[in-house]
């Protein structure tokens, strides 16, 4: 199973920033689905997206718990914020996790991908959203004497600033 995006660290050791909103109407997101505010609903609701991949780098956070079904429940989202540093598997397709390579994945860009199962993981096939800092140090060492890693198997990561610009916004 995939492992969604979950935060990892920053230099303060919690995240940044943690907000609670109210849920938009009927949503039925998951934790760590990512979501935007959505004035019309007055509330967060679900990012939309084109198989899996995200409609618009415009986001407000990633959802802390998951959706109670009721309009106006607060819902805490965290915002990511520049030092803040996330983990997430890496995928090629919403159905279709890869394993990471040591020497290819290390400060690339890549997209996000919502997986048929539910999951938002890094997507190799996109370069909008994130910049790859490199292996889980968990999984690296689990596999140190490999070259490649396992499917499912975590890289850690940091949102681009061009993304963090719109993050927290109502939109």
């Amino acid at each position: 199973m995939p492992s969604t995006i979950a935060w990892y660290s920053n230099v303060h050791g919690a995240p940044s920033r943690i907000v609670t909103v109210p849920e938009g109407t009927s949503q039925t997101f998951s934790k760590g689905d990512l979501v935007i505010y959505d004035t019309s609903d007055d509330g967060v609701v679900i990012i939309a997206d084109t198989a899996g991949v995200p409609d618009a780098q415009d986001f407000y956070g990633i959802a802390l718990q998951d959706a109670s079904g009721t309009d106006g429940t607060d819902i805490d989202v965290l915002v990511p914020q520049a030092g803040d540093l996330f983990e997430a598997s890496l995928a090629s397709a919403e159905s279709t996790e890869v394993a990471p390579v040591r020497s290819a994945v290390t400060g690339q860009p890549y997209g996000l991908i919502q997986m048929t199962t539910g999951e938002y993981v890094v997507d190799n096939g996109n370069v909008n959203w994130v910049k790859v800092l490199g292996l889980h140090p968990a999984d690296a060492q689990l596999r140190q004497s490999k070259t490649t890693l396992s499917a499912g198997d975590r890289v850690i990561f940091k949102f681009l600033e061009s993304v963090l610009d719109n993050a927290g916004d109502v939109a």
